[in-house]
């Protein structure tokens, strides 16, 4: 995976749900990162990452909690939200995140997004989502 953000992965993975969302999996571990293919849901994506099934991630949610999605959205050439902490695997598995790994992958994110080529304009959203953090 790119260690920054590009048109050419934007193009290949944003438009999930909506046009400009890129949305990607922080491994707070590894720091690797992990777009979201198109047409793959959150929970699914989470469990080929980690070699298991929904099903198992809903039994044991604590064995995807070190994969924190981050969300960016880009509206006429600039990233103007970046929001991280809130998907699929939280709302369905109730996956939660220690606010330490959250913090973690967000910034993770500005890096990945600071390296890039895509311009940061004015930035309206820029948010840890910690509804599913254990503090």
């Amino acid at each position: 995976m790119a260690l920054r953000l590009t048109w050419e992965l934007f193009e290949a993975f944003g438009g999930r749900k909506k046009a400009g969302l890129l949305s990607i999996f922080v491994d707070v571990k590894t720091g690797q990162l992990h777009p979201l293919p198109l047409k793959v849901e959150h929970v699914a994506f989470a469990a080929r990452l980690l070699g298991t099934t929904v099903e198992a991630i809903k039994q044991k949610p604590e064995m995807a909690m070190h994969l924190v999605n981050s969300n960016i959205v880009v509206e006429n050439g600039e990233i103007v939200e970046v929001f991280t902490g809130i998907s699929g695997l939280e709302l369905h598995c109730n996956v939660k995140h220690y606010i330490a790994d959250l913090k973690k992958a967000h910034g993770i994110i500005w890096v990945f997004i600071n390296d890039g080529e895509i311009a940061v304009g004015k930035i309206r959203v820029n948010k840890i989502v910690d509804t599913f953090a254990i503090y």
